[in-house]
């Protein structure tokens, strides 16, 4: 039977003026308030970048499951179809509109951002080495003091830039891993 997909677009009333929020993965599965069910298939009008702590579960883009642990990062675009799974898994979860990447941000950053959440540039999911999940946690942490901690003029900018190291670290993980492979054919 054909369900009807959800339409969820980004909650400004959290944080006006904002076009970007960072949440707990625990948060997210266990959220009562939503106008949908996050256990159900939903299209977004925002970016995601999950990354996960702790724990293993699966989730759901584009109908295609895609398994996680720790260490493993999803980034999910605008416009996708995704759903999450009843998990313990522990986390982080990034939500930002392209209006946040755009905004502020030369236009070779905002390309760079764009091209890791494109999925026939990349797999979906990337599970990162020890060392850079160290450095990665360190930058979600600064990004998650700033945004809890500050809401003067200069907060934005330092999201928007912790994000954008943020990708790019996500990036050349990507691309190591890439040229790896095409090494061993």
């Amino acid at each position: 039977m054909y369900e009807k997909i959800h339409l969820v677009k980004f909650d400004r009333s959290r944080h006006p003026g904002v076009e970007f929020e960072i949440l707990p993965l625990e948060n997210i599965l266990h959220r009562k308030d939503l106008d949908h069910n996050q256990l159900n298939p939903h299209q977004i009008s925002f970016y995601l970048l999950i990354l996960i702590t702790s724990g293993n579960g699966k989730h759901t883009i584009d109908f295609k499951e895609h398994a996680y642990h720790a260490g493993t990062i999803l980034t999910i675009r605008k416009d996708q179809i995704h759903s999450f799974h009843p998990s313990s898994a522990t986390g982080h979860v990034l939500l930002f509109t392209e209006e946040f990447v755009l905004s502020f941000m030369e236009h070779t950053s905002a390309k760079k951002i764009k091209e890791v959440f494109n999925e026939l540039l990349f797999q979906q999911t990337t599970d990162l080495p020890s060392t850079e999940l160290e450095e990665v946690i360190i930058i979600i942490k600064q990004i998650t003091d700033e945004f809890n901690r500050y809401a003067d003029v200069y907060s934005s900018s330092i999201v928007r830039n912790l994000l954008q190291v943020l990708v790019s670290k996500v990036h050349r993980t990507r691309n190591i891993k890439d040229s790896n492979l095409d090494h061993k054919v």
